[in-house]
This record gives structure tokens, sequence and C-alpha cells, in this order.
């Protein structure tokens, strides 16, 4: 049986979702620079680019963005320009996107020590995983001997001298009234579900979870 981590974000029994004394996990980069996936490639300029569409969008330029870039607005622009050009992101990419946004991103103190990250080579983006955990995680209909095997996709993370920095980004709009609180209620179980998936992967403490929020253009510490 394999579940998302989104579904099993879902799980009302939170509490178990942090350690487990079952090591096996695999990491790896989902295919890095592949031609865009067909949903994508499907509509044209003229879509209505929904809010998926969008997140999407951002995750792709933060997946291949090149960090040696000088991050401006007019910069931002014209790396898409030139992914739209490779076929690598779909035109509509041009317009759905907020390139203030992503420039704001990449000036901020975590593009910072991101663009450090992949200067040093320690930059892992877009990295798949697949790890068990014990099944009555699930449901408790199922017997705690048994196992299931997890799925998820991390966005970002990297090492620095003392530890390891997991950095998850989020396009959603915040309703109006919350704050962060209403993202790191949301969203801190799944960041559990990836920190243990990179500590038991790699042996090494996951000293750091954020979410960087586009909507709120802020860092969030979990």
């Amino acid at each position: 049986m394999k579940v998302t981590v989104s579904a099993l974000k879902k799980s009302a029994m939170e509490e178990y979702a942090v350690v487990y004394d079952h090591p096996n996990v695999k990491i790896e980069h989902a295919a890095e620079e592949e031609p865009m996936p067909a949903f994508i490639s499907s509509f044209s300029a003229e879509t209505n680019v929904t809010g998926a569409m969008t997140g999407t969008f951002y995750h792709r330029l933060l997946e291949v963005h090149d960090y040696r870039r000088d991050g401006s607005v007019e910069d931002c622009i014209k790396e898409a320009e030139e992914l739209v050009s490779g076929k690598y992101v779909d035109k509509a990419i041009l317009s759905a996107v907020s390139f203030q946004k992503l420039s704001n991103f990449y000036k901020s103190d975590i593009g910072i020590r991101l663009k450090n990250a992949y200067e040093k080579g320690t930059l892992k983006r877009e990295q798949a995983f697949v790890m068990d955990v014990p099944a009555n995680l699930v449901s408790e209909e199922y017997d705690c001997n048994e196992k299931v095997l997890v799925q998820g996709i991390i966005d970002a993370f990297f090492r620095e001298d003392d530890g390891i920095v997991l950095l998850d980004y989020k396009t959603d709009r915040v309703p109006k009234g919350e704050d962060e609180q209403y993202l790191i209620a949301r969203y801190k179980l799944q960041l559990r579900y990836y920190a243990d998936a990179i500590r038991r992967a790699t042996g090494e403490n996951v000293k750091e979870s954020l979410i960087y929020s586009f909507a709120l253009q802020k860092l969030i510490r979990l």
C-alpha cells in the first residue's frame, strides 16, 4: 500500500508522525529540467489559470532557477522567457506569476542562504522520497506491525555547518483575517514527514523546518 503525504497529513494521529525505528527511506531527484507535464503544455495563453496551476508554475521556476543570476525582477522575467523558449514551462507562466514576489524571495535572507548552498553544491530541490511508516498511522484498522509506503516531494533542503535546513514553498492564498498560524496549522504535519524522511535518509539533523509564503511574502519557522 502506498499513500501520499497530502493524504497522511489529514490523519488525526498527528502525534505519532515524527520518529520511527524503521529506517527504510529513499530520496532522489525527480528528473531535472524535463519537458513540462502534459497537463501544463495543453493549455494556451488564454486558459484561465487556476491557483493549483499557478502553484505549479512557481515551483517549476524555483526548481530550475540559476542562483548565479542577480534575482532582479527583470532577470526573473528573462529567465522565465528562456524557459518558455526551451519548452520547459508554458507561456501562460508569464502572466500567472508575480515576478516581483519571486525577486523579493531571491533577495530575502532565505534566498541568500539558498544561493550560498547552491554555490557550495549542497542545495537539493524537488527531491522525491518514499519511506515506510507503521500502517496504523494511516488508519487504526491496520495492524501496527504492518508497514505502508509514504511518498512525497520535498521542495528544497540544504546543508549548513550545524545541520540541514528544510524549506517548503507555499503559494496558497491566506484567508482575510488570518496570518502565518493558518499555514502552520495546515502544513506542520507535512513538514514533519519531510524532516523525518531527510533524517532517515541522511542520518543528519534537520535543524530548521521553514515555510516561505508567497502570499504573505514571509518566512515562517515551525
